[in-house]
Parts: C-alpha cells; sequence; structure tokens
C-alpha cells in the first residue's frame, strides 16, 4: 500500500507572519529561521526577521509536528557552546545541547559559501568575516571531529 506523503514547510528570512502560518498549516516538519532571541525583537522587526519565539509561536499556531530552526545568531566563531541559542537552550532546559560541534563545522561550511556570494554581489568587499579567519575556525573544528 502507498505511504502518506509527508509536508516539509521552509521559510526563508521572514518576520512573523498569519500568511506564513497558513502555509505550513499542519506540516510534518518546519524548518523556520530564527535569527534573533526574545531580547533583540526590536532588532528582528527592523530587519524583517523572526526571534526563536516567533519560530515557536507560528509552529504552535500552525500545528506542525517538529519545528526546526535555522539562521541563528551567534555566528560560530566562539567555542559551540558560547553561542547565544545553545546558552538560550541550556538556560530553558538545563540541560546542555548536544552535536554542537557538527553544527559548528556544517554552520562555518555555510559561512564559506555565503563569503563567496557576499563578495560577488558586494563589489568584492569582504562580509563582517575574513576568509583566512574562516578556513582557520573551520580547519580546527573538522579536525575537533575526529
Amino acid at each position: 500500500a502507498p505511504r502518506a506523503g509527508r509536508k516539509l514547510a521552509l521559510t526563508g528570512d521572514t518576520a512573523p507572519s498569519s500568511a506564513v502560518v497558513e502555509v505550513v498549516r499542519s506540516a510534518d516538519v518546519l524548518v523556520h529561521e530564527a535569527t534573533f532571541l526574545e531580547d533583540e525583537q526590536e532588532r528582528a522587526r527592523e530587519t524583517m526577521h523572526s526571534t526563536a519565539l516567533d519560530a515557536a509561536l507560528a509552529a504552535l499556531e500552525a500545528d506542525v509536528g517538529l519545528l526546526a530552526l535555522t539562521h541563528l545568531k551567534g555566528a560560530p566563531f566562539g567555542p559551540a557552546g558560547s553561542m547565544p541559542f545553545a546558552q538560550s537552550y541550556a538556560a530553558a532546559s538545563g540541560e546542555d545541547l548536544h552535536g554542537l560541534d557538527f553544527f559548528r563545522a556544517f554552520w562555518l561550511f555555510q559561512l564559506g559559501v555565503i563569503y563567496h556570494g557576499w563578495r560577488r554581489f558586494n563589489g568584492g568587499s569582504e562580509p563582517w568575516y575574513t576568509w583566512e579567519r574562516l578556513a582557520t575556525l573551520l580547519h580546527q573544528s573538522l579536525a575537533g571531529l575526529r
């Protein structure tokens, strides 16, 4: 017998929106950006982004099965456990997040891809980080995964 389909919903950078809630309604998985934490809600609104709480509320209202946050603030330039979202999770749950070293390496890799796009579309200027710093951190991060 055929298996029932699954619904995966993916948002890009977005401020909270009732339209998003309707589109993602009843999704099995919602991948939602959460660039900011609650203490930066004003900045989130100015830049048309969501906070982690905004994403959680959208997921609850839309009755999704699983919420996966992406575009998390707190670039992975320091230790994995020092990223703001990891600290917020630990404070709220009383537990540390696991697998952050892999997550950090993946995030650094993504920043490498973003770096080249940034330079291409911004007249060759570097983003807020240098290629050398990124390469060093990625190398260190990958070495730590062995």
